[in-house]
């Protein structure tokens, strides 16, 4: 495989273009998934019959008309989506429900026509309802009902201002605490559960388009630690009697984050919220007919709790969900009255993948090899007995079926690319192929990397080296992450195609990542070691690893760089700075610079607040320690990131200037924190490969 700029800038990778976001039909016999057959970096709707079946387009991308919308652009940017076309749908019977750029289209019945719904412009987050001709979307921070013929019926809430929003979760939820909806239909469609988000406190922040023209402004109320948060409090309303008004439902606490709403009967719901501190979560039952409401379980601890992964309700009320008070994520059952039981199994829980309540099973997919490969395993809830479904070393993602035995399994190595196939309970066999993607390491001429434990005196790290096939010594690039919850290190294909280290190998340059203390999936401890420290614990690491590769590797210790973005982007420049005799050259990305002036939900979380802890932001902040800049930086930034501003770089670069230190900046001007578009992709990736051939 011939590697050019243009080549790192293609998308999707090599063996990227998959099936996607898998969902069983109602009826058991079919599934639905997403998938760029023709690897154009657009998404087409597929399904297969999962008895006989082979793969079929049901919806082709409708051709690109008009811009994203303001609000489809900032999902995506929330669920970090690089694909175009058709990237959510819903599925309602045989009626599928697609939202795409600012409307909503339907598709009733395999055979009909995909059409627009009226008046469906500026509706975004839909939910179809059972009926199949009504349903409930976001119109400018109002909850509506639509009709499928004749367009916008109502509106289900007070409308919106400037600050004042119903049904649109909040930007720290969607960004921070991975809850992306505002409101919650219940099983039989009585009730409607939706949020008020009140951020009219919370001063407005400018994103100023300098490439527009005209120049244009957004303005996001962004809270920034220390700072006030958005208030959210619930309402609830009913759908079958449009003569009741909405009603408050009593939850309005101050200083807490809503997490999640499940629904555990027509009129009872479970609400899980998590203090600002993130040492307090809490289930409580909330009937919405009465408000009547208790606490059925809470946990606290010392530092913070992480947020559960996916939590199910069984038929008997029972919420299944995970907890971290073993130290290791395991399994949570809380029953109706507020009892308790953890099942303890012998590997640490990422998700909780499905449930065959027949079965008394629960399916989860567990961490392997010390967190760098994923299995599917089942837990017998009366046994506590596990067995495994996927056995084959790697990284297996699955998706499983509410009905029926089935589940798919997308597996993949450093040397093969994703496989996915329907795998079934009563048989771990693989009952078909879905997409057999034959592509391997070999065919394509990518280097190996080696997975490497690094011992130290506490703790084993997690490594991954690519190694060039030209004679040392070599100069040594470090791709960093670092901080907390991200991982960098695992057993899977994404590895092998990061095609900016192999193209960095081809030109006789060694690659070096590691998972330093704070990264997921290692236990509680090994997380929380950077508690109000940010930037010391993982800059320790990250020297760590470099010495123990210079140790064992011919790389060359008078060239050693150092790469990454958002916090990696943070990690690079303080590791120039507070390494300067190891790491010479440094390319940083929308750095966060001082953690003053990121979001609450996120810092806070592991630093407090810059009142409870001065001396934690002090130390984190870049700004104070410029003047040891002895290597190369070059600093990279989108003009309209709305996640990191670009006020970090321009504090750090007014401070280099203060220091009388050189160093170089690259501009983005239409980018926000996930640059897009094929000119700025390859404009980047130049950039960044260039500055490591001519400095280092």
């Amino acid at each position: 495989m011939e590697l050019t700029y243009e080549t790192l800038a293609a998308f999707p990778r090599p063996g990227q273009a998959v099936p996607m976001a898998p969902r069983f039909s109602a009826d058991g016999r079919w599934v639905y998934f997403l998938w760029d057959e023709q690897r154009s970096g657009r998404l087409s709707l597929y399904r297969m019959e999962l008895t006989a079946g082979v793969p079929e387009r049901v919806v082709e991308a409708p051709a690109e008309s008009a811009e994203l919308t303001l609000e489809e652009q900032l999902a995506r940017e929330r669920g970090r989506v690089a694909w175009e076309g058709i990237t959510q749908y819903q599925l309602q019977g045989e009626t599928i429900l697609i939202p795409y750029q600012g409307a909503l289209w339907l598709k009733e019945g395999h055979l009909a026509p995909l059409r627009q719904i009226p008046d469906s412009q500026g509706l975004f987050d839909p939910y179809l309802l059972a009926d199949q001709e009504t349903g409930i979307a976001c119109k400018d921070g109002t909850l509506v009902r639509w009709h499928r013929s004749r367009g916008l019926l109502d509106t289900l809430t007070p409308p919106a201002e400037e600050g004042l929003s119903y049904g649109v979760a909040e930007y720290v939820a969607q960004e921070e605490l991975d809850r992306r909806r505002g409101y919650w239909v219940s099983p039989h469609e009585q009730w409607l559960v939706f949020t008020e988000v009140d951020e009219r406190h919370v001063a407005p922040y400018p994103i100023v388009h300098q490439e527009a023209e005209p120049v244009t402004v957004e303005w996001h109320r962004y809270p920034f630690t220390g700072g006030e948060n958005a208030r959210v409090r619930l309402w609830v309303r009913s759908l079958r009697d449009e003569s009741e008004p909405m009603r408050p439902l009593g939850w309005a606490p101050i200083d807490r984050y809503l997490l999640d709403i499940l629904w555990l009967t027509e009129d009872e719901v479970a609400i899980l919220s998590i203090s600002r501190d993130a040492r307090d979560l809490q289930w409580e039952r909330w009937n919405v007919r009465s408000g009547e409401h208790r606490t059925i379980y809470r946990e606290t601890q010392p530092r913070w709790i992480n947020r559960p992964s996916q939590s199910w309700v069984l038929t008997s009320g029972d919420i299944l969900t995970t907890t971290e008070r073993t130290g290791y994520r395991q399994l949570l059952r809380i029953a109706p009255t507020g009892e308790t039981r953890v099942y303890v199994l012998p590997e640490l829980i990422t998700e909780l993948a499905g449930v065959d309540e027949s079965a008394g099973r629960v399916y989860i997919v567990v961490a392997r090899q010390q967190s760098l490969e994923r299995t599917l395993v089942s837990l017998d809830l009366g046994s506590g007995r596990v067995q495994e479904w996927t056995r084959e070393p790697g990284w297996h993602r699955v998706w499983v079926s509410p009905v029926g035995p089935w589940f798919l399994d997308q597996w993949s190595t450093f040397d093969h690319a994703p496989v996915t196939r329907l795998m079934s309970f009563e048989d771990d066999r693989p009952a078909r192929m879905i997409h057999v993607n034959p592509i391997t390491r070999e065919e394509l001429g990518l280097a190996t990397p080696e997975r490497v434990a690094v011992v130290t005196a506490s703790v084993v790290l997690n490594g991954l080296f690519y190694a060039p096939s030209t004679p040392g010594p070599w100069p040594l690039v470090v791709s960093v992450y670092g901080g907390p919850h991200a991982q960098m290190v695992r057993h899977d294909w994404e590895e092998t195609i990061d095609l900016t280290a192999q193209f960095l190998v081809r030109k006789g340059y060694a690659v070096w990542k590691l998972d330093g203390r704070g990264s997921a999936f290692r236990g509680v401890a090994f997380e929380q070691a950077l508690f109000h420290q940010f930037g010391t614990v993982e800059l320790e690491d990250q020297v760590t690893g470099v010495q123990w590769v210079l140790q064992h590797y011919p790389v060359d210790a008078r060239r050693i760089g150092i790469m990454g973005w958002s916090y990696g982007g943070y990690m690079t420049i303080r590791a120039l700075l507070q390494a300067p005799d190891l790491f010479k050259v440094g390319v940083a990305g929308a750095p966060v610079t001082d953690f003053r002036w990121y979001d609450t939900a996120y810092t806070e979380r592991y630093m407090g607040t810059p009142e409870e802890n001065p001396d934690g932001y002090r130390k984190a902040s870049l700004l104070p320690d410029v003047g040891a800049l002895k290597g190369h930086l070059l600093l990279m930034h989108g003009l309209i990131d709305e996640n990191v501003h670009f006020r970090h770089t321009v504090r750090l670069l007014q401070a280099f200037i203060d220091a009388g230190k050189d160093v170089d900046l690259v501009l983005l001007p239409g980018s926000r924190h996930m640059p897009r578009g094929w000119t700025t992709t390859v404009y980047r990736i130049r950039r960044t490969i260039e500055y490591f051939l001519t400095h280092l």
